[in-house]
């Protein structure tokens, strides 16, 4: 377990998101060539054995290696949207090892990528923080080995998470119904001291996988590196892979409101009910406080008929098996990559969050780096080369094509009372299958692209 210093902890608490912003502002320039930094960026390529040299040879260049980390923030976010479709489409094969692998390095990849809009780079072994004055600075000088990528991930994201403006942030960026989370919870009549605790609990249950793995090395050597065949797993079955596949792509379906409205209405009614259990507020006093949010917001008719029902649970009552099964700390030895996917999804959307926030603030949309985006969507087969796509939403009614088919092919298998194989539900669901494993969609229209 990492312990961080007293002079660590003050370079982290200098950690400046601002400085990100006006950072990433300054790319503009090199955005307008098609490329997220300049040619002669010095860490463009090969980044961290140079950054090794120029630490050795106290050369370090700041501004390129600042424009680097505000750079790696969305495309980072990226990259794990883009690990955790494979890791789905490991599922649609019942391949659970590869799955838990690739879910694993989708947290991580969220991890780096919301470190990196708050000024925290993680760079193998040696680690930056660019702090107010627009520096880079070493977080761990010295000389020898120092904190591996896994535990400076989590070890960084406990820190920030034990922050006092955690909460804050965090529920700017969930908005149910176009509204901050942060707004909600206000009218809920809670103090503002009393939704630390909820932010800062989602956020390290989020890391579980990057806690255990940065700190059980044994674990973290089976995942990756130990032949799987010599210790097997039971497989979840087709059907409970199915069912999975179609929760969590329920959760992502892009509105006007939020890009993720689905699971941002789920997240408010956790944190009401989580809140709620805190200060032991009685089931007919909840209803009532609820009532009272909704009137002070102003929600109109919609509060009665769509937003009380689903806060108090008269409608929708359970949690979505998505939220549930990140918050379990074990399960079934079959369902345990499920939990794994889980959390990576969560923390993704938090860091999607984030990066939309960071080009919201510096002005950047989808004409900026659509020399980035394009190549993606023509390459996934989203759409062909040249062809202009005026929404990056419309890319839900693929997914919406597919879980119908998911849904048919699972009310067929019940009809007939059946354990289904992977071999029916790949030769029954191909289609379906191919779209629900890319994910780099969901990175597109949660970046607001």
């Amino acid at each position: 377990m990492v312990q961080f210093t007293n002079s660590q902890q003050a370079i982290l608490r200098n950690a400046s998101g601002l400085a990100v912003i006006q950072t990433f502002a300054g790319l503009k320039r090199h955005l307008n060539r098609k490329i997220w930094v300049g040619q002669n960026n010095r860490y463009r390529k090969d980044c961290v054995s140079r950054v090794q040299a120029d630490i050795g040879s106290n050369s370090l260049n700041s501004a390129h290696l600042a424009q680097y980390v505000a750079a790696s923030g969305p495309l980072h976010c990226a990259d794990g949207w883009s690990f955790l479709g494979r890791a789905l489409a490991c599922i649609a094969r019942g391949d659970n090892h590869s799955a838990m692998h690739l879910g694993y390095y989708a947290e991580l990849r969220a991890a780096m990528s919301l470190l990196a809009t708050q000024g925290v780079g993680i760079f193998n072994d040696r680690h930056f923080v660019l702090d107010k004055r627009d520096q880079c600075v070493l977080l761990n000088a010295g000389k020898g080995k120092g904190i591996s990528t896994h535990r400076m991930a989590w070890a960084a994201l406990e820190f920030w998470a034990d922050g006092m403006s955690v909460s804050d942030h965090l529920f700017e960026i969930i908005t149910p119904g176009g509204i901050a989370l942060k707004n909600w919870i206000h009218h809920f009549g809670m103090p503002d001291n009393a939704i630390d605790p909820v932010g800062r609990k989602w956020l390290k249950l989020w890391g579980l996988d990057l806690e255990r793995l940065a700190n059980d090395h044994i674990a973290r050597n089976e995942v990756s590196y130990r032949p799987t065949g010599l210790s097997p797993k039971p497989s979840a079955d087709a059907r409970e892979s199915s069912s999975f596949l179609t929760d969590l792509w329920m959760l992502c379906e892009p509105s006007g409101y939020s890009r993720f409205e689905t699971l941002d209405r789920h997240l408010l009614r956790l944190s009401l009910h989580d809140l709620a259990t805190g200060m032991r507020i009685k089931p007919a006093d909840f209803a009532s406080r609820v009532s009272n949010m909704l009137d002070a917001m102003g929600l109109g008719a919609s509060a009665e008929t769509e937003w009380k029902p689903f806060l108090t649970r008269q409608r929708a009552s359970e949690t979505t098996s998505v939220i549930d099964r990140a918050a379990a700390r074990k399960s079934a030895v079959r369902q345990e990559h499920f939990g794994v996917l889980s959390r990576a999804f969560l923390l993704l959307r938090i860091a999607t969050g984030c990066c939309a926030s960071l080009l919201t603030e510096t002005g950047f949309g989808r004409e900026d780096l659509q020399f980035w985006w394009s190549p993606i969507g023509e390459d996934l087969g989203f759409w062909d080369s040249g062809e202009q796509i005026s929404d990056l939403t419309d890319l839900w009614a693929d997914i919406e094509l597919a879980l119908e088919e998911l849904r048919d092919w699972g009310g067929q298998v019940e009809s007939r009372d059946e354990s289904p194989s992977y071999a029916g539900w790949q030769g029954s669901c191909v289609q379906a299958l191919w779209a629900l494993s890319a994910c780099e969609r969901i990175a597109l229209w949660g970046l607001r692209l």
